[in-house]
């Protein structure tokens, strides 16, 4: 079982995984923290992505992914993370301690903890930066979606 960032899952639902993303998530099962519905229903209020939490397809795509409550323990270990960042992705973080399940991110704040344990993409950040010609935007993408004037995600396939 995989835990996956926000982000990761949204990759995945639009088709823009790395080949390595890929490689990885068709070996194990996925997950969620509670606080990536949350997110992403969210983005979808503000207009960012075009996924909607209650479409028929996004219930679809859901299916067979676990999710994983928001609970007391996993709102304590929130607190005591090696990092800080937004809580949505404290949550997230602390869901894979709490429940033992590597976590898939790209997210630079999060890949620098030395509690979280990580899912191993095959890729070290700054090669992923590189060969997709991406640059550190890419990461924060969901911290700065506030800032972009047009959705970052672009329309699930419908058919």
């Amino acid at each position: 079982m995989l835990n996956l960032d926000t982000h990761i899952l949204l990759f995945a639902m639009q088709g823009s995984l790395t080949s390595d993303e890929k490689k990885l998530l068709s070996t194990e099962n996925w997950g969620v923290s509670a606080i990536v519905l949350w997110e992403i229903a969210k983005l979808f209020q503000h207009g960012r992505i075009s996924i909607d939490v209650g479409s028929p397809e996004f219930a679809r795509s859901m299916a067979g992914i676990h999710v994983w409550p928001l609970d007391v323990e996993v709102c304590r270990w929130s607190t005591k993370l090696d990092f800080s960042s937004d809580p949505a992705d404290e949550l997230v973080a602390a869901t894979s301690i709490v429940h033992g399940v590597p976590l898939v991110t790209r997210d630079a704040k999060i890949l620098r903890s030395k509690l979280v344990p990580f899912a191993k993409v095959g890729t070290d950040l700054n090669e992923l930066l590189r060969d997709r010609n991406e640059n550190a935007a890419t990461l924060a993408w969901f911290h700065r979606i506030s800032l972009s004037p047009e959705p970052v995600v672009e329309p699930m396939d419908a058919s």
